[in-house]
């Protein structure tokens, strides 16, 4: 019975720690999807001047908004009522975040659109931490390769170049004064290099016997223009 081999167990501490890595990564995902719509939902009641179930008849007619009704342009909360909610996606640096976004109408059938600062603008589906990553790159002069590569090894994914690029130049021009600031002066000088010979004031004789002057050699420079 001795010269049985006991039976030897060993665990895969990388694929153990990689599978949890990956779990809580998803879960972290769905509760801050559903964290930033209970917090939007909370913003809808301060859009409405009121709770859920709560009729428009309660609301004060003096309580407005800053976001106008495009149809009738009416700023009143009282007006307006919720019209359900939507899906949307946003890329962040977390990953992709699936979040109900809530939707308002007047009642002469406009839409309202919920005012966030802008944090959110319609058809957006790059969140603003990605889209500050991706301007730092562009100002370290990165490549747009460069730029799929680090992201794909990111929860952020990987974006197509043309995308990439696209929005650095949305990026520029929602900051058109970064190319307004002043720069340095830079003076740049280009020469041509040549050898002078420069007489020294001493005399030699040649095979000949004739005298002449000793002459050095010096480098100089001559200026071809100034940029």
């Amino acid at each position: 019975m001795r010269s049985v081999l006991p039976e030897r167990r060993h665990v895969n501490g990388h694929d153990l720690i990689e599978g949890t890595i990956a779990e809580t990564h998803r879960s972290m995902l769905v509760q801050l999807g559903q964290e930033i719509g209970a917090r939007l939902s909370t913003a809808a009641e301060d859009v409405l001047g009121r709770a859920p179930y709560v009729r428009r008849g309660h609301v004060p007619y003096s309580i407005e908004q800053t976001r106008a009704c495009p149809k009738c342009r009416g700023v009143q909360s009282q007006r307006f009522s919720r019209n359900g909610s939507r899906l949307r996606h946003l890329l962040t640096r977390w990953g992709e975040v699936s979040l109900r976004w809530p939707r308002f109408v007047c009642e002469c059938g406009g839409s309202i659109t919920l005012d966030l600062d802008d944090w959110l603008a319609p058809y957006q589906r790059i969140g603003s931490d990605v889209d500050a990553q991706i301007a730092r790159w562009g100002a370290l002069s990165i490549s747009l390769r460069e730029m799929q590569g680090e992201l794909a090894h990111s929860y952020m994914g990987v974006l197509g170049q043309r995308a990439l690029l696209r929005r650095l130049h949305q990026l520029q021009a929602l900051t058109p004064a970064a190319d307004e600031r002043p720069t340095p002066p830079v003076l740049q000088l280009d020469a041509i290099w040549f050898t002078q010979l420069c007489a020294t004031g001493q005399y030699r004789s040649d095979s000949r016997g004739r005298r002449r002057p000793v002459k050095s050699r010096r480098k100089r420079c001559l200026g071809t223009g100034i940029l």
